[in-house]
């Protein structure tokens, strides 16, 4: 499961399609806010996030939609580089794309549970998964989370790093629990961050990082390893960015 536009997230699942794991289903959920349509997801988000953060999302958004036409096209796949969507990914035919309102409905947990999955992979997304999704799968769920857990619990964890000023980032991999961010640790892998660096530069570390780690944890999930621990007293957590960041 993953933002529909989260490059991360296709990156991700582009690995771990070409490292033959078995995809049962890709789950991107639908982004909207409590107004339900479309329009007013966007109203919402101007409101909420600013002019300047809103531009740049529905931006990355629209070239993304873009992308995702154009890699239909006999030839052009490889001629796009790195996905920046789910979309793009190519997966075995017959594979289900599924894009419920919320992931927690009944309704999407019964089709869920009809594939018979062993495992949610989350490769970055803001849904809290609720505890019967999770019971749907036989080996629980994993997520991706771009910072060095226990520390940047909760969203926009690279705004809080570059915030902070930090100088080494990282990507944890972790089972989901109740506790947002919380689950045992099964794999992080650090990189080295520029603290007058920008946020792009930042997200392509993120991006390399990222298959690494997840192609880690799953070994790890394969073994029944129950991972680390985190260590409570070093948790931080922060909400979203100010506006207009």
């Amino acid at each position: 499961m993953t933002n529909r536009f989260s490059r991360t997230g296709a990156v991700v699942l582009y690995h771990l399609v070409n490292n033959g794991v078995e995809i049962a289903a890709v789950v991107t959920p639908l982004v909207r806010y409590k107004s339900g349509g479309l329009f007013g997801s966007v109203v919402q988000l101007f409101r909420r996030r600013g002019v300047r953060f809103a531009a740049i999302t529905l931006t990355g958004i629209a070239v993304s939609l873009l992308r995702i036409r154009l890699s239909r096209i006999p030839g052009l796949r490889r001629l796009l580089g790195p996905p920046w969507s789910a979309d793009e990914v190519a997966v075995p035919p017959g594979t289900p794309r599924l894009s419920p309102p919320d992931v927690n409905a009944q309704a999407c947990i019964d089709e869920i549970a009809a594939l018979q999955p062993d495992l949610l992979v989350i490769g970055i997304s803001e849904r809290i998964v609720r505890a019967p999704l999770l019971a749907a799968m036989r080996y629980g769920g994993v997520n991706l989370h771009p910072a060095p857990l226990p520390k940047y619990r909760g969203p926009d964890p690279l705004y809080w790093q570059m915030a902070h000023r930090e100088t080494r980032g990282a990507v944890t991999v972790h089972y989901v629990t109740p506790v947002i961010d919380g689950g045992n640790i099964l794999a992080q892998e650090f990189f080295d961050l520029d603290p007058s660096g920008t946020e792009r530069a930042f997200k392509r570390k993120v991006d390399a990082a990222a298959p690494i780690a997840m192609m880690r944890a799953l070994e790890m999930v394969e073994a029944g390893l129950p991972g680390t621990v985190q260590n409570e007293t070093e948790a931080t957590y922060f909400h979203e960015r100010p506006r207009g960041w």
